[in-house]
């Protein structure tokens, strides 16, 4: 493992994003874009991923941001390019966590995750449960307090 750890490579690059021929160019010939930027420019990175016929993957980019990614899912396919959305906060970082903490019980009935937001730039209501409390009662999948 070590011996292709060091052969691993990366490196640095200053560019605007937004420019699609600039970032395609600069992920030409890369194994492929991991995209760690602010979700305002997903859909830009994953032209240029597209562009340079890199695999894509990203942070995730909330409800509405996704929507418009996916408008992308025939172009990519037609490019036999994977792209794999929302490695970021839920299910990414909250499926790790949630792991790690499993890992260290003998047996686990059940795993809630609540993740709240409030996206200023989005339209319509906020997301998420910013008051979320955990005692909050638990809804069955009928939608009705169990």
């Amino acid at each position: 493992m070590s011996e292709q750890l060091q052969e691993l490579t990366a490196r640095l690059a200053k560019l605007d994003v937004a420019d699609i021929a600039a970032l395609s160019a600069m992920l030409a010939g890369c194994d492929a874009a991991l995209n760690c930027v602010t979700y305002y420019l997903n859909l830009e990175v994953m032209r240029g991923a597209l562009a340079a016929r890199v695999p894509y993957a990203d942070l995730g980019g909330l409800y509405h941001m996704s929507l418009k990614q996916f408008e992308l899912d025939a172009a990519f396919h037609a490019a036999r390019v994977p792209a794999v959305l929302g490695c970021g906060s839920t299910p990414g970082i909250t499926n790790a966590m949630a792991g790690a903490l499993a890992s260290g019980l003998d047996t686990v009935e059940e795993i809630r995750v609540r993740v709240g937001c409030f996206d200023a730039a989005a339209s319509g209501p906020p997301m998420g449960a910013p008051c979320w409390s955990p005692r909050a009662p638990r809804r069955s999948s009928a939608g009705s307090p169990a």
